[in-house]
């Protein structure tokens, strides 16, 4: 017997017929395969494994495990991360759809980013996905987790895992210190960084000021501030320090300047940094940023600083900057240069002028050629489309950005680098023809022509109808005011109303009240309305229809016959759910049908005479109005009402007091009793010698 087979005693020895069923097992599990001997299986993870065959006979007597057989399964999934850094590092898109494989589980796919400024993003799914990368600073770390679907019946699957390292390009900041001296108190000096370069958090800003050694005043979170140098009887050299971070990822840079607070001698002192522009690899041109905020000297007027510089190549001009800071453009450079510069200042009020020069050394750099780019935006303005040009994007040495000329549909003339040119909503298209001129310093200056079409606006009146309280009804105010849309003249806004007559009523204006003429049918009444822009006489029109109720007089009699009351034979009349405008009401006539005086009144009172037998009685009411074309106009209605009778029931109450007993007829029943005529008969036997056979009254 093989070490690791299970054997058991039996009488009964397997033979050539014996039936021989199979099960494998694998990593630990066992799956019964029946008599069949070739069994496929997939795997769901990658790794060593170990595989085992076990046999038994049909009544699963004799039972046999082979020797386990090891294999390494290869994981044929391999991870591959794309990526885009924004220009800005604020964000990255990600994608790992070149990742190779079969039953790749998409959904599962998992990116972490992590890095130091900031804690792991939170995980996201999915082959592509954007993670934001607010305050991570120099590098990143990307990690894709990529999973195979699973396969039935096994718990786990491949999870396979790849890392790469991302490179953050901040753009560097330069701190820039300026400053000015108060006239009244030479004591007294205002610092600034309003100058400094590049994405600065102001807020975590830093500055120092320094005396032998010592800081003397500190201020934080502020682009600028005053300090007022303590008094002193000789000559006193201070430092000032700023320290700023970038925005990006907190990196901080110093720059400091030493100030001169006793009276001396002016000192021009020219710094410079060289500024590479590059487009990948490649060196396309520079910049050189000159700054003097080391000079020395007490009131020195930094913002009338002057500088200098040479055109760079075979130019004649002498370009002058003023300004504590100055940028010269080396584009075009195709050999080493030598840049000289020279700078000029002076005290406050133009006194005292000191200049001084330096000689700078450019290395050579390929060539950006100059181009004349126009950017065209569209905004939204309060009259209509607002089209904006700018040439912010064009290339090209020494650009005079101010000097740009602009002209707009050959009549107007605008300079600078960007013109706002307003095209009004109209009902007609409008062409905005322009022509640029982008002017360089002694190079000739680049020219572009074009166009842009706005397409003609509409106006879709908007009708607004309330009716007016009180009056007849026929009282409304129409408006047009909800109608979308800028650049509208409303002022003339004009309304054609027909009111059922020949002619037709003219309003103007955006809002207008208006009275229909009554008539007795309901009518329909067409009211138009056209609409202009303004400056233009383009119409809009609009139609709505306004339904006027008919204002037909009907009489209407109510009266209270029904329910109970004291008299039944006095009954109150009303004509007050009459229908109709104008009723006038002091002239409402009632007649009763029972040959009584007409009465007047909206609402009268009548009693009918006393009878035993039901009535009936024909009521009339005749209503007038006058009508706008001075007719009077009369309408009558009737109306039969019926009252039943009054009939007398005797009720005969009777009460014995000793030999006596008393009769009563008060609780009989009928109107206008002349109870005390009341007569009684007393027929029959009795002591009846003391009455006459009459009977009594009362």
């Amino acid at each position: 017997m093989k070490e690791g087979s299970i054997s058991r005693c039996s009488d009964r020895k397997p033979d050539e017929e014996t039936q021989w069923r199979f099960s494998w097992i694998i990593d630990n599990q066992e799956i019964t395969a029946g008599p069949t001997q070739d069994y496929y299986y997939e795997f769901a993870t990658s790794g060593q494994k170990t595989i085992l065959l076990k046999a038994s006979d049909d009544k699963n007597i004799h039972t046999s495990i082979s020797e386990p057989v090891i294999i390494n399964v290869v994981s044929d999934i391999h991870p591959v991360i794309e990526y885009v850094l924004a220009d800005d590092a604020s964000y990255i898109e990600l994608d790992a759809g070149k990742t190779e494989g079969a039953k790749i589980d998409w959904a599962s796919t998992t990116w972490i980013v992590s890095g130091p400024g900031a804690p792991p993003s939170i995980p996201t799914t999915g082959s592509k996905t954007i993670i934001m990368l607010d305050n991570y600073s120099h590098k990143i770390n990307v990690n894709l987790t990529v999973r195979r679907i699973p396969v039935t019946g096994q718990p786990a699957t491949d999870v396979i895992e790849k890392n790469l390292t991302v490179d953050l390009d901040f753009a560097d900041v330069k701190a820039v210190i300026t400053y000015e001296i108060d006239e009244a108190n030479q004591r007294l000096y205002r610092f600034s960084g309003e100058h400094s370069l590049g994405n600065i958090d102001w807020y975590k800003a830093r500055w120092h000021v320094y005396g032998d050694g010592i800081v003397l005043h500190r201020e934080d979170s502020v682009s600028s501030f005053a300090y007022q140098f303590p008094e002193s009887g000789i000559y006193e050299n201070y430092t000032v320090s700023l320290t700023v971070p970038r925005m990006n990822d907190g990196l901080t840079e110093t720059t400091t300047i030493i100030v001169n607070v006793e009276p001396a001698p002016i000192e021009p002192v020219i710094d410079y940094e060289i500024l590479t522009l590059k487009e990948g690899e490649n060196v396309v041109g520079a910049k050189i940023l000159f700054s003097c905020s080391n000079s020395r000297g007490s009131s020195i007027d930094f913002a009338q600083a002057r500088w200098n510089v040479p055109v760079a190549g075979g130019y004649n001009e002498q370009p002058t900057q003023v300004d504590p800071t100055a940028i010269y453009n080396l584009f075009g450079i195709e050999e080493n240069t030598i840049v000289e510069v020279s700078l000029t200042l002076m005290r406050r009020g133009g006194t005292d002028a000191a200049t001084a020069t330096r000689l700078i050394n450019i290395e050579s750099g390929q060539i950006a050629g100059a181009e004349l780019i126009v950017n065209r935006t569209i905004e939204q303005g309060s009259d209509g489309d607002v089209l904006v040009l700018d040439v912010l994007d064009s290339t090209g040495p020494n650009i005079d950005w101010e000097k740009t000329q602009w002209l707009i549909d050959n009549q107007y003339t605008h300079y600078g680098p960007l013109v706002r040119v307003e095209a009004p909503a109209s009902g007609e298209k409008v062409t905005v023809v322009y022509a640029c001129t982008l002017f360089r310093f002694g190079d000739t200056p680049l020219y572009k022509v074009g166009e842009v079409v706005f397409d003609a606006s509409m106006i879709k009146p908007v009708f607004s109808v309330k009716k007016l309280a009180g009056g007849n009804g026929l009282s409304f105010m129409l408006d047009v005011l909800d109608t979308p849309g800028v650049n509208i003249d409303w002022e003339r806004t004009m309304w054609y109303i027909f009111d059922g007559n020949q002619s037709v009523v003219q309003k103007q204006g955006a809002q207008i009240m208006y009275t229909f003429v009554t008539q007795q049918d309901t009518m329909g009444y067409p009211v138009m309305v056209t609409m202009y822009y303004k400056g233009n006489t383009y119409p809009f029109v609009g139609y709505t229809s306004i339904d006027i109720a008919g204002d037909e007089l009907i009489p209407v009699i109510t009266c209270d016959l029904d329910g109970e009351k004291q008299d039944e034979f006095v009954v109150y009349f009303s004509g007050e759910a009459s229908h109709g405008y104008n009723i006038d009401w002091t002239q409402t006539k009632w007649t009763f049908g029972d040959s009584s005086e007409a009465q007047y009144g909206p609402v009268v009172v009548h009693k009918y005479p006393l009878a035993s037998a039901k009535q009936e009685y024909k009521v009339s009411l005749t209503i007038t109005r006058r009508l706008a074309n001075g007719i009077v106009e009369t309408k009558t209605a009737y109306k039969t009402i019926k009252l039943d009778g009054d009939k007398i029931k005797p009720v005969i109450k009777a009460a014995l007091f000793g030999d006596h007993m008393f009769l009563s007829a008060e609780e009989s029943e009928g109107m206008g009793l002349l109870l005390d005529r009341s007569s009684w008969l007393f027929p029959g036997k009795g002591e009846s010698e003391a009455m006459p056979p009459a009977g009594r009254m009362g």
